[in-house]
């Protein structure tokens, strides 16, 4: 696998991660 592919592959693994973090930070408010 190329570099850049790989690089852009893990931008957006990140950018799901992050978007995971996120909508579990807005479930954890509507539970409390």
């Amino acid at each position: 696998v190329p570099c850049h592919l790989r690089f852009r592959f893990a931008e957006l693994l990140a950018g799901e991660s992050m978007e995971k973090l996120k909508r579990n930070k807005k479930n954890n408010v509507g539970i409390k």
